[in-house]
């Protein structure tokens, strides 16, 4: 099965894509700082993340580039409740494959998972 890594600080965000995303059919990890993360990908088969630019500690933005500074392709879908510019930046062939802003549609969420996840 195809495991998806949700990373945000929000326990209802986690509840609700844990929810969405095992009903799909995926395996889901969770990580509420940038840190649990970079720990997580380290031990585990992930093949996609959801990753909110605001963390405590070690923002989204910073995992990003560490996790590409490791070679690491897999998807990665940037969330965040800022409407700046900053998220465009950082999606593009070295960075993030799309931004969704919070609250986010969760049809459009499913269609970027099975998009770039694949089915389960």
């Amino acid at each position: 099965m195809k495991a998806i890594l949700v990373v945000d600080d929000d326990p209802d965000i986690l509840l609700l894509c844990r929810d969405r995303f095992e009903g799909w059919g995926y395996v889901v990890h969770s990580a509420a700082s940038g840190e649990q993360a970079l720990a997580l990908l380290s031990t585990l088969e992930i093949h996609a993340m959801l990753l909110d630019l605001h963390l405590p500690g070690l923002e989204g933005a910073e995992v990003l580039r560490l996790i590409r500074e490791q070679g690491l392709g897999l998807p990665i879908l940037l969330i965040s409740a800022a409407h700046s510019g900053q998220p465009n930046k950082l999606v593009g062939p070295n960075g993030a494959q799309g931004f969704l802003p919070k609250p986010f549609d969760i049809v459009e969420l499913e269609h970027w998972v099975r998009q770039w996840v694949g089915a389960p």
